[in-house]
């Protein structure tokens, strides 16, 4: 994987925790890796993830999120309840 790629992916990680951290009050952040997929998950209160997107403009993280997996060639999916969040990088793709 390419510098630029690793510091993409690595953004994402490092803005899931961050938001899981500083916005959820969950108790427990799981992360799984592997070649094919990236899987952040928390067990705090959960959001509305396109109510955010669409309402309210200050979400910067959510949105870059999203344009660093586009920039890996990869898809984001975000599944969020009362019972916490999952985001779920998948299909990493090389581009240059």
């Amino acid at each position: 994987m390419k510098t630029k790629n690793k510091l993409n992916l690595f953004r994402i990680i490092q803005e899931a925790v961050n938001n899981a951290v500083n916005h959820s009050g969950c108790t427990e952040i799981q992360i799984s890796i592997t070649k094919k997929e990236v899987l952040i998950s928390d067990n705090g209160t959960g959001f509305d993830f396109q109510k955010e997107l669409l309402y309210k403009q200050d979400h910067f993280g959510l949105r870059s999120m999203k344009e660093r997996a586009s920039l890996l060639g990869s898809s984001l999916e975000i599944v969020s309840s009362e019972k916490g969040t999952a985001i779920h990088l998948k299909c990493f793709k090389e581009k240059s």
